[in-house]
């Protein structure tokens, strides 16, 4: 489509001459084999071409995510020339019209006198009113839409109560822990005597991850990924179209966005038709405008480095977001008064939700209407048999346990050991509440370059004690227990091993980047002793494969934060960073009295003082510390002393006691090892990737209900690993 403009507008400079021509073209999706399919827009392209000379003086571009058909056809991926990648990275057709909207105003598009005609081309405005990408409701009442503000975040674990108070309490902040029970010192009463119905929070890896979809816009901070917010919806210039206008089809087809409010209660359970997706905190990029404010030297790039980081959008709060830009940059209601006043234009105001809703599914055969998670349907909705007609016709419902297998030597020895837990809590009940099962996987070998770990005052000291470049594996451990046949994830534990990290003397060592539990465990009570027996029966494992020395970060999250389970139940507690401490204390206090520790000791009991004796692993904390220092040191005039100064003041006093140094007691002989099955999945081994692919596909463990759905989704990609 080419629209011109009229005539020259009178000034020195215009942005449109007479000559130009605002040319639209755009991609949508396919399917030549279903006759009613309802086409998306997948691309967007707009251009100002001058006729004469066929130039093209500027343009907007932008790759579209399809809400209805996520899945791209073969037909539409060759005739289009796009990939399902870069779909699937894509922004949703709200943002980019947002963005569409943006820079027309700032090339002056929108300000022409007479303003160009159709500066919204009539085809986006189509797709926008006449698609699946609005719902009848938004139709009728002209409202607007917002992108959802999902944002990554939380590492550790928490708390959840029965479904039934999960309901009705209020989310707490931090508070003092009484359910992580353990015995054998004076350190564990004290625990037990401070806690309440917590959840263990674990240890994790100090990360600041660019994502490799930048086309998406998403961004990993510190393991905080901020998903940029999509503004609200706008049509300026252009009157709502009428429901005459309308396809009569389109108006009755529910999209998997918005649920039509007239559609029938679904029959699968008492819960309302329109059941919305849930968000994590985001996290307020106020701590940038404090840390300029305070001077410091080396946080205004890293909010987890930073003293006045905790600053949070919380679930359901208004913040102000940045109405285009791929840099993710939000403030709460609060610090945003702190923002410049000529800054303040480029910000709009939004609303921390999900604007994802459930899919409401409609039986093929008798037309009853269903929760995607209730029926736990995997494929897509036009494919859609309740469980009711399929058990009429002999078909088995898609399998959502895990199949029985050889068990690894780690995923053995771990599931022996926490059922053995289980049964003697239970006691005459035995395995009434469902069977602990356990699934291992391990990458292939990696190595990275030693120089890229260090900064580059110590590079060769490092490189004389690790070599040129570092070998490790990562190791991921999921625990299920069966409930309602299906097999419930939830605890998730993500490591390294370094069979020869030191050159010399030889060391080998395993890393605990995160540990990670929902309480969906039954009974509640039972999490006291399981938690502490996943940690200590892999380190027992550990010392099997001659991985003698052992490290872990203890870093509690923000109340509200995700780092591994995506969405946790709101009513969950975590322990402060004083809890954690000595929670990891009891811990490995009792892996002492059962002689699989030999001792251990924290960051002030090490006595490390000098920076070339710091422990380095992949993305772990010393090394993100050393990193981040040495590039905020380079605007000193001597950055080496600046960085040794601020190391000894800073660094060194803030870490005394929250991480550890564990050295195993070595085993007399080594048993017959089976090993772990392998795999090149990345989402299935890197926590941080665990979470993104959790996120995009809505697979939540905010309740007993959608937990069940993303583990049934989990397990059968286990399934056919193994």
């Amino acid at each position: 489509m080419t629209t011109s403009c009229q005539h020259e507008k009178e000034n020195k400079n215009p942005i449109i001459k007479c000559e130009d021509s605002l040319v639209f073209e755009s991609h949508t999706t396919c399917n030549k084999n279903q006759p009613d399919f309802v086409p998306e827009l997948i691309y967007f392209c707009v251009f100002v071409r001058n006729n004469k000379d066929q130039t093209v003086r500027f343009s907007f571009k932008k790759v579209i995510k399809p809400v209805n058909n996520p899945k791209l056809t073969k037909e539409c991926i060759q005739s289009t020339g796009i990939s399902q990648i870069s779909v699937d990275a894509a922004d949703s057709l709200f943002v980019v019209y947002e963005q569409y909207l943006t820079w027309l105003h700032d090339h002056g598009l929108d300000k022409n006198d007479p303003p160009m005609d159709c500066y919204i081309p009539e085809e986006l405005y189509n797709f926008i009113w006449k698609n699946g990408a609005c719902n009848k409701a938004l139709l009728e009442s002209g409202g607007s839409e917002t992108e959802p503000a999902n944002d990554l975040a939380r590492i550790d674990d928490p708390m959840e109560v029965d479904d039934e108070v999960a309901e009705q309490q209020p989310t707490t902040s931090k508070t003092n822990a009484d359910d992580i029970d353990m015995t054998g010192s004076n350190a564990n009463e004290e625990v037990i005597g401070q806690s309440e119905d917590l959840e263990l929070v674990g240890a994790r890896e100090n990360t600041e991850i660019e994502e490799k979809g930048k086309e998406a816009g998403d961004t990993i901070h510190g393991n905080k990924a901020k998903r940029k917010a999509g503004a609200t919806l706008r049509i300026d210039g252009a009157k709502k179209p009428k429901k005459s206008d309308l396809p009569a089809e389109n108006l009755n087809d529910a999209s998997p966005n918005v649920q039509d409010q007239s559609t029938s209660r679904p029959v699968c359970c008492s819960l309302p038709p329109k059941m919305r997706y849930n968000v994590s905190n985001r996290i307020c990029s106020g701590y940038r405008l404090t840390c300029q404010e305070s001077g410091a030297t080396h946080c205004e790039g890293d909010h987890k480095n930073c003293c006045y980081a905790s600053c949070r959008i919380p679930p359901d709060a208004e913040y102000m977001g940045l109405k285009t830009g791929r840099k993710a940059m939000d403030y709460c209601m609060t610090c945003f008064e702190k923002v410049e006043d000529k800054q303040k234009i480029r910000f709009v105001k939004l609303k921390n939700q999900n604007d994802i809703f459930e899919d409401l599914l409609k039986c093929r055969k008798c037309s009853t209407h269903w929760h995607r998670c209730c029926a736990f349907h995997f494929e897509e909705k036009d494919e859609f048999k309740c469980n009711t007609c399929l058990k009429k016709a002999g078909v088995k419902p898609t399998m959502r346990t895990l199949k029985s297998i050889e068990l690894s030597t780690d995923a053995l020895k771990m599931e022996k050991k926490l059922n053995e837990v289980l049964e003697a809590h239970l006691g005459a009940q035995k395995f009434s509440c469902g069977k602990i099962s356990v699934r291992s996987l391990i990458s292939y070998p990696k190595r990275k370059m030693t120089k890229h770990m260090v900064p580059s005052f110590y590079k060769t000291q490092f490189e004389e004690k690790y070599g040129p470049s570092i070998t490790y594996r990562t190791r991921t451990i999921m625990v299920f227990q069966r409930q309602n046949d299906v097999d419930v994830l939830f605890c998730a534990l993500f490591v390294q091993e370094y069979e020869n990290l030191v050159k010399s003397p030889s060391e080998s060592w395993f890393v605990i980047n995160y540990l990670d539990t929902v309480q969906l465990i039954r009974p509640v009570e039972v999490k006291k002793s399981i938690y502490p027996a996943v940690i200590l029966s892999y380190i027992d494992f550990a010392r099997s494969i001659g991985l003698l020395h052992g490290y872990l970060w203890s870093n509690p999250p923000e109340q509200g934060d995700d780092y591994v389970f995506n969405c946790h139940p709101k009513t969950q507690g975590y322990l402060n960073q004083t809890l954690l401490n000595k929670w990891y204390r009891t811990v490995l206090s009792q892996g002492k009295a059962q002689s699989i520790v030999d001792h251990y000791h924290d960051f002030k009991e090490s006595e490390i003082q000098n920076t070339e004796d710091l422990p380095i692993f992949v993305d772990s904390l010393w090394s993100k510390v050393m990193l981040e220092l040495e590039n905020s040191c380079k605007k000193f005039k001597d950055p080496k002393e600046m960085f040794e100064k601020n190391m000894k003041t800073e660094d060194f006093p803030q870490h005394q006691h929250d991480n550890f140094f564990i050295y195993l007691n070595k085993l007399d002989s080594v048993p017959k090892m089976t090993t772990a099955t392998r795999t090149k999945i990345a989402w299935l081994l890197e926590s941080e990737e665990f979470l993104r692919h959790c996120i995009r596909r809505n697979w939540e463990f905010a309740d007993s209900r959608r937990a069940a759905f993303a583990s049934a989704s989990i397990v059968q990609v286990l399934n056919e690993i193994f």
